[in-house]
């Protein structure tokens, strides 16, 4: 079948001095010299083409068209460049690695990694590592960006878990084990905690708050299983109902100050990348004197 040629209308004829036909038969007309000095692919196939050429040279490209104007409008500094979002992640990953575009590569992780403010609105939109942690944590395992995947993998150890359930199926095996090894281990650390509130808060809730003080360590259970980190726990720790001012007072006594400190330091700390350095993840939870010894044994396992 011969596809009938056609021009784009974003990279029009004149637009520059190359050519480049998608496999679905659209031409781009692109400057070669920006086509050389951005991408080592166009350099290693525009290099052997003599500048003086009266002929423009022309390049098949493998992918359609719609990927073909992705690239180029990410490789002009003239064009604006479109938000990134969760369907166009992965395929400006794939053409950065293949075309060798590595400034590309450093923009998308600036984007996967901050947050953007809308000008007219003063909106904020949130980082794709805070919203979507699992999604970029598969992304940085598959195309091994370490410091996104750092930072991906400290947020998914934060996650809620019936979000955590979904998306863990596209990971790898050994990076499945070692998140639930974590949270295991983090719950077991938070289920300390609440057995010492329990007996601490016998001595200090009067009978009239002891119901209430029951309902709280419920829901502290439930969130040391949900979402075992420090802003939750301590979200949880509020009182349903108001307690008497004694009860009020006495519930800030009860769990020690350093119990803050110990947890977010853990919770802060950028895990190793990639796995394959798994020995040395002990150093993730080794800052804290609080967390058990069970955690070294499991990340010190092949």
């Amino acid at each position: 079948m011969i596809l009938k040629k056609t021009y784009s209308e974003s990279f029009p004829e004149g637009y520059g001095d190359c050519a480049l036909e998608s496999s679905d038969g659209v031409i781009f007309h692109f400057p070669r010299s920006l086509l050389i000095h951005s991408s080592t692919f166009f350099k290693s196939t525009l290099d052997t083409v003599p500048s003086t050429s009266t002929q423009q040279p022309k390049v098949s490209i493998e992918e359609k068209s719609s990927l073909v104007k992705l690239l180029l409008v990410h490789i002009d500094p003239t064009m604006s460049k479109p938000h990134v979002t969760e369907e166009t992640i992965e395929p400006l990953l794939s053409l950065s690695l293949k075309y060798g575009v590595p400034h590309i590569q450093r923009w998308l992780t600036e984007c996967m990694l901050t947050g953007r403010v809308d000008p007219a609105t003063g909106q904020e939109t949130p980082a794709l590592i805070r919203s979507k942690p699992l999604l970029i944590l598969h992304f940085a395992d598959q195309y091994d960006l370490k410091d996104v995947g750092k930072q991906a993998l400290r947020e998914v150890l934060k996650w809620p878990e019936d979000e955590l359930e979904e998306g863990m199926e596209s990971l790898p095996r050994p990076l499945e084990k070692y998140i639930r090894g974590v949270r295991k281990e983090r719950t077991k650390r938070y289920q300390e905690y609440i057995d010492y509130l329990v007996i601490k808060a016998t001595e200090l809730s009067c009978s009239d708050c002891a119901s209430n003080r029951n309902e709280q360590f419920v829901n502290l259970e439930r969130v040391a299983h949900e979402r075992p980190c420090w802003d939750a726990f301590v979200a949880a720790m509020s009182w349903e109902t108001s307690p008497c001012d004694d009860c009020w007072m006495n519930s800030l006594l009860l769990y020690p100050a350093d119990w803050q400190m110990e947890c977010t330091e853990v919770e802060q700390a950028l895990p190793e990348w990639p796995l394959s350095d798994i020995p040395s993840l002990r150093s993730l939870d080794a800052c804290s004197k609080s967390v058990s010894h069970a955690f070294n044994e499991y990340a010190c396992t092949p």
